[in-house]
C-alpha cells in the first residue's frame, strides 16, 4: 500500500532509544525528554521535533538533532552537579533493543515490549543467537522496519503528500491538530464547564481537510459569543425567599425592616420590638412569644412570656412580665454567692526555718500544712499536719506533731532490729533496696526483693509456657535464706529432668 494513500503507522513505544541514561523519547509530543531533579521533584525538559520539522528538515534528521540538543543539555546538567552519571554494572551489554543478561541463569534473555504489552522470546546462552532472535520479534511486530538486522528499527521518512497530510498548514486561534486521532480539536470553558469539539476528516486531501478545519472554527466562534451573552445576562436566583413582614410594638408609621428569615418556618409570621429593648430578652418568631435567657451555674435557664393577641398592650404586658423574671434570677444568683474567706497569709521566713531543721519533712504552699513522708518496707507513707491560724505558736506546734508522726515510725523500726538481731544485714539491705545473694548462684532462680522470698522459673519447650515456684523464708536469717534457696533448686532440678523424660517416652 503507497505511502501517499496511507499514512504510517505510529512507532512503537520502545523502538527509539537515546542511548544515554535519563533521556528518553515521547510519542505523545513527538519529542526526548531529558528527566532530572529539580527542588526534590522529578521534572524534566522537553526537545522537540515539530519546531525543526517545521524549517524543512525530515523526521529522522530532526530525531537526530533534537537527540543532541537533549545530550548536549545533559551534559551541562552533569557539570553543574544536579545529575550523577550511573554506576556501570560488571555485567555484558548488548546494543540490541530487548536483549538483556540474565545473572541468576547465566543467559541471554530476549523480550520485547511493543505497544505496553510484553513478547517474551527466550533465553540463549550465545548474543548472537539471542540478537537474532530479537530482530526477527522486531521485524514482526514492527512492520515498517527494514529487512536488514539492525540494533533498533527505525521508521522511514514520510513522502512530502503524507508530510502535509499529518501535519496541515492552518492556524486559529484555540485550534490545533491533533496527530494521532488525524483530526481537528478545538475547546472553550462556558460557566466553569469545559466543552471539547473535534472535526476528522475523511482523507488527506485539501478540500476535506478545509471543510474540517472550518467547522471546528465556526463551533468555536459560536461556543465564544454564547459565553459572552451568557455573561452579560443576569444569573436569577435559584430559590428566592419572601420578604419577612416587621411590626414595631409601638404601632409607629415607619418602613418595615428588609431583613432575610433565619429559618423556612419563619417566613410570613409577624416580628416585633420593644419600645426599651432589655439584654437576655428577644422575641422568638417561631413561637410568638418573649423569650428571657440567663446563666446559671454554667447552665442556661429559660423562660417564656407569650401573648394573648398582638396589641400593643399585650405585647409591653408580656415583654414587662419576662424582664421581671430575668431581674429575680439575678437578684437571686448573687444573694446565693457566699463570700469566699481569703486563705490565711503563713510566714515563709518561719516555715523555711523550720524545714530545714528536720529532714524528711517539707512546706506544701498550695495546701498551706507541712507535709512528713517516710519509706515502710520499700513503700511511701506520707503525714500531712494543717495548722489552725498562721500564727508562730501554731506552726511550731503542727510541725513538732509532724516530727512525732516521722520518729515513731523510726522507733518502731529499731525496736524490730533489737528483737531479731540475725536479721539486722538482711533489714539494711531492704532499706537500701539491695538483692540477697545466694552462696552459689544458679541460673532460673532469682531474689524477689517486695516479696521477699526466692523465685524459679522454667519454660517448657513444647508449649512454650512458663512455670514459677515461689520458696519463702520462715524468718530472714541466712539460714533460712539458704535453706529456701535450696527448695528452689530442688524443685528447679526435678522439672528439668521430668521435661527429658516425657520426649523419650
Amino acid at each position: 500500500m503507497a505511502a501517499d494513500q496511507h499514512p504510517a503507522p505510529r512507532r512503537a513505544r520502545s523502538v527509539l532509544q537515546s542511548g544515554s541514561p535519563d533521556i528518553y523519547w515521547n510519542s505523545g509530543r513527538e519529542s526526548w525528554a531529558v528527566h532530572f531533579p529539580r527542588g526534590g521533584v522529578r521534572t524534566c525538559k522537553m526537545f522537540s521535533t515539530n519546531p525543526l520539522m517545521r524549517q524543512g528538515l525530515s523526521r529522522s534528521e530532526a530525531e537526530s538533532t533534537a537527540l543532541e540538543r537533549a545530550k548536549e543539555f545533559r551534559q551541562e546538567l552533569l557539570k553543574q552537579g544536579i545529575l550523577k552519571e550511573p554506576v556501570t554494572k560488571d555485567e555484558p551489554q548488548s546494543p540490541v533493543v530487548g536483549v538483556s543478561w540474565q545473572k541468576e541463569l547465566q543467559k541471554w534473555k530476549v523480550e520485547i515490549d511493543v505497544k505496553g504489552r510484553k513478547i517474551y522470546g527466550g533465553c540463549f546462552g550465545s548474543q548472537v543467537e539471542a540478537e537474532l532472535k530479537a530482530q526477527e520479534m522486531w521485524r514482526h511486530a514492527v512492520p515498517h522496519a527494514t529487512e536488514d538486522p539492525v540494533p533498533v528499527p527505525s521508521r522511514p521518512a514520510l513522502s512530502a503528500d503524507a508530510a502535509a497530510d499529518e501535519r496541515p498548514q492552518r492556524s486559529y486561534p484555540g485550534v490545533c491538530w491533533i496527530r494521532r486521532d488525524r483530526c481537528w480539536w478545538a475547546s472553550v470553558s462556558v460557566q466553569k464547564v469545559r466543552k471539547h469539539f473535534r472535526s476528522k476528516p475523511k482523507d488527506g486531501s485539501e478540500e476535506e481537510l478545509n471543510r474540517s478545519f472550518q467547522e471546528v472554527v465556526a463551533w468555536l466562534e459560536h461556543q465564544k459569543a454564547t459565553r459572552e451573552t451568557r455573561d452579560e445576562a443576569p444569573r436569577p436566583r435559584k430559590c428566592p425567599r419572601p420578604e419577612r413582614p416587621v411590626f414595631f410594638a409601638d404601632g409607629g408609621d415607619e418602613e418595615p425592616q428588609k431583613k432575610r428569615p433565619r429559618g423556612g418556618r419563619c417566613v410570613g409570621l409577624p416580628h416585633f420590638q420593644p419600645k426599651e429593648p432589655h439584654p437576655g430578652v428577644c422575641w422568638m418568631p417561631s413561637e410568638q412569644c418573649w423569650k428571657a435567657e440567663f446563666r446559671k451555674n454554667g447552665l442556661r435557664v429559660k423562660t417564656r412570656s407569650k401573648p394573648k393577641d398582638h396589641s400593643e398592650e399585650e405585647l409591653e404586658r408580656s415583654f414587662q412580665e419576662a424582664v421581671r423574671w430575668l431581674k429575680q434570677q439575678k437578684a437571686a444568683d448573687d444573694q446565693a454567692v457566699p463570700a469566699v474567706a481569703a486563705a490565711p497569709a503563713f510566714d515563709g521566713a518561719v516555715c523555711e526555718r523550720l524545714a530545714k531543721s528536720h529532714k524528711g519533712i517539707c512546706w506544701a504552699h498550695q495546701e498551706g500544712c507541712w507535709k512528713a513522708e517516710r519509706q515502710v518496707k520499700g513503700l511511701k507513707k506520707q503525714f500531712k499536719v494543717k495548722p489552725k491560724s498562721s500564727s508562730r505558736e501554731e506552726l511550731e506546734r503542727a510541725f513538732q506533731e509532724a516530727v512525732a508522726w516521722l520518729r515513731s515510725g523510726a522507733d518502731a523500726a529499731d525496736v524490730a532490729e533489737r528483737r531479731a538481731p540475725d536479721v539486722v544485714a538482711v533489714a539494711r539491705c531492704r532499706r537500701r533496696r539491695r538483692k540477697v545473694e545466694p552462696k552459689e548462684k544458679q541460673r532460673g532462680i532469682c531474689w524477689a526483693q517486695r516479696e521477699a522470698c526466692w523465685i524459679a522459673r522454667l519454660t517448657d519447650p513444647q508449649t512454650g509456657q512458663r512455670r514459677f515456684r515461689r520458696a519463702r523464708p520462715s524468718e530472714l536469717t541466712e539460714e533460712k535464706i539458704e535453706e529456701a534457696f535450696q527448695k528452689a533448686a530442688g524443685w528447679l532440678q526435678k522439672e528439668k529432668a521430668r521435661q527429658q523424660i516425657m520426649p523419650s517416652r
